[in-house]
């Protein structure tokens, strides 16, 4: 039996003016089913979640003699029964503003305010096309300092931000995120990064996504894991890379937002015979200098840096997508570069200091049967330590 408003949705109350079925359907369909002011879904019990009526009619311009909340000697006798004038409430909220009438946070023009962007807003979210995107969030610990508790440099993404900053351009496909969350871990050894890159491998292998059309993928933890859950994914499948500000999913700004001299500053190839190894610096989020090389890094070799300009180098600077399609190029551009002037064989020592959006790119965009070796760098306690490397087999 399929469950309809009912045609009384409260007790008519002698005075009272309410809706016909028509007009009680039509509150119930521009309200989405939701309360008007606290958005908690009015068709089910929130103990139980079985179905249930909870939704009552409130008149914003009172009904039911002058001592009726917000009555009016006009209004109130000529939109009694007008849609416009009433809003689906659960008990608490109808209750609160009738309780209230001289809140000016419950006066006639901000119920009618919180009515109008209410419904505009499931207007606008039933009014989409259904593209659906399936969440993936890739998570590792961040270790600060060598001294530091990786237990306490662990932070969640949480779902129900990843939900909101992929809304309204896609819909998410489940309630739950599929998550790639790797054991916490101080160790930076070989065997380590070995061990990590195949945990890695075999996760997102065991991830059932056949059948998924589009993924919005978030990102936090080592870079280069990161990089390497780039590697991984590969370009091959529709994807949206998100963004992560401050441990937290954010949802990507208008290209307009953007300043207009941002940039990305590409340092130009030095034309060296004999060069078989180059440092690439990805200097945005802040400049790496060569006081932070571990005795890793070569210092006799090119030192090339991908930056932003001054202003610009803190890490809240990536917030549009545009940006970080102008990395992909640029990044793809100088990988394809350095292999034309230094061979196939150069190693490129990467050192990131760079949103988590950006690494993973790095590894989407490196074509390892292509480009040159990247040699991927850790950094703890600001200085760099190779990890691994990511090359053809």
């Amino acid at each position: 039996m399929t469950w309809e408003p009912p045609k009384t949705i409260t007790k008519e109350v002698k005075g009272h003016t309410n809706l016909n079925e028509f007009n009680t359907i039509r509150l119930w369909v521009a309200a989405g089913g939701r309360c008007e002011i606290c958005n908690d879904l009015l068709t089910e019990s929130p103990m139980t979640f079985e179905p249930l009526n909870r939704a009552e009619r409130a008149h914003i311009v009172g009904q039911g003699g002058p001592k009726a909340p917000r009555h009016h000697p006009i209004d109130s006798r000529q939109k009694a029964d007008s849609i416009d004038n009433i809003m689906l409430l659960c008990f608490d909220c109808h209750h609160e503003i009738d309780s209230r009438p001289n809140d000016p946070k419950f006066s006639t023009e901000a119920l009618k305010g919180i009515k109008q962007q209410h419904e505009e807003r499931i207007w606008y979210l039933t009014s989409l096309k259904p593209k659906r995107t399936h969440i993936v969030a890739f998570r590792t610990y961040i270790q600060q300092t060598q001294s530091e508790d990786a237990q306490q440099q662990v932070t969640n993404l949480d779902a129900s931000q990843m939900r909101d900053a992929v809304l309204p351009d896609f819909f998410p496909d489940q309630a739950k995120p599929s998550r790639l969350t790797l054991p916490l871990t101080t160790e930076e050894s070989p065997e380590h990064w070995a061990e990590l890159r195949k945990l890695i491998t075999r996760r997102w292998a065991g991830l059932d996504l056949d059948d998924v059309e589009h993924l919005s993928i978030f990102c936090l933890g080592k870079m280069p894991a990161i990089a390497y859950f780039g590697s991984v994914v590969g370009s091959t499948r529709p994807l949206r890379v998100m963004n992560v500000q401050d441990g937290s999913p954010t949802r990507w700004k208008e290209a307009a937002q953007v300043a207009d001299d941002f940039t990305y500053e590409v340092d130009s190839l030095p034309d060296t015979e004999g060069v078989s190894e180059v440092v690439l610096c990805l200097s945005m989020s802040g400049l790496i200098t060569t006081s932070q090389f571990g005795p890793d890094v070569p210092t006799d070799t090119p030192v090339i840096h991908i930056r932003t300009p001054e202003r610009h180098r803190h890490k809240h600077f990536l917030i549009a997508e545009k940006q970080l399609k102008h990395f992909r190029r640029e990044f793809s551009l100088l990988l394809s570069a350095i292999q034309s002037r230094y061979g196939q064989n150069c190693i490129i020592h990467l050192l990131m200091a760079a949103p988590t959006p950006i690494v993973f790119e790095v590894g989407r965009q490196h074509q390892k049967n292509h480009h040159p070796p990247l040699r991927l760098y850790n950094c703890v306690g600001h200085i760099f330590s190779p990890a691994f490397d990511l090359k053809s087999l």
